[in-house]
This record gives structure tokens, sequence and C-alpha cells, in this order.
């Protein structure tokens, strides 16, 4: 359950970080993911998850935290848990 809370502060950073509106200080697995997650989220003039035109960065960080905060959420987790096994696993 302690990924859950983190993963809700995370989907915000992430969030935030591809909105370009920066991050925040997170344990470094979490952080981790979360720029991963921006980089996959990166603004480009539409939505990666989908397809919706957006003219701004902060009609897009609205965009994402309004209509894709449990996606967020889910690929936030998902790359921290990777990379928790990875470290395990001494891959990392």
């Amino acid at each position: 359950m302690k990924i859950d809370i983190w993963a809700e502060a995370a989907k915000e950073a992430a969030s935030r970080a591809a909105g370009g509106r920066g991050s925040t200080a997170l344990p470094p697995q979490i952080e981790e993911a979360v720029a991963e997650a921006s980089r996959m989220l990166e603004y480009r003039g539409s939505c990666p998850l989908c397809g919706r035109r957006l003219d701004t960065r902060r009609g897009y960080y609205l965009h994402l935290t309004r209509v894709h905060l449990e996606e967020i959420s889910s690929l936030i987790r998902s790359l921290s848990r990777g990379l928790a096994e990875g470290r395990r696993e001494g891959l990392i």
C-alpha cells in the first residue's frame, strides 16, 4: 500500500513535469519512474494517451490531470515496480 501513496504524489509530479511545471522531491525509485513517465508524456502538441490536439502546455497539463490521472498512476506504478525488480536483480 505504501507505493499507492507515492503513486498519488508521483502522478501529479509526472503531469507537472510533462506540462513543463517542474517536479517534486520523491524517493529515488519513484523519481526515476516519474522522469520516465514524463519523457513518455512530454508535450508534443497532442496527447500520446488519447490523441487529442492541445495547443498549449497549460492545456495539456490540465487535460492530463483531469482526464488521464488513473492511466498516469498505473504507468508510474508499473515503471516503479520494474525499477525495483531491476535493482533487486542487479540490473540497475
